[in-house]
């Protein structure tokens, strides 16, 4: 199979992501679904809701999505 060798090495003993990862990601998700359907205002104040760290929202939402 091609790729990096050396990439392939370090993935093969890479440890999980936890679980509080995994969660943010998933709120993150839906959080970019909510900036689509109901504004960036909103979609901001539920990821503040679900302690989503700020500078994860500012990457995320940022000047993207309209902020009605």
């Amino acid at each position: 199979m091609p790729g990096c060798r050396k990439r392939k090495c370090l993935n093969k003993f890479r440890r999980p992501m936890r679980r509080r990862d995994l969660l943010t990601r998933m709120l993150v998700d839906l959080g970019m679904t909510y900036a689509e359907s109901f504004g960036g205002l909103k979609a901001i104040a539920f990821l503040r809701e679900k302690n989503v760290p700020e500078p994860v929202i500012t990457r995320v939402i940022g000047n993207d999505y309209p902020l009605y």
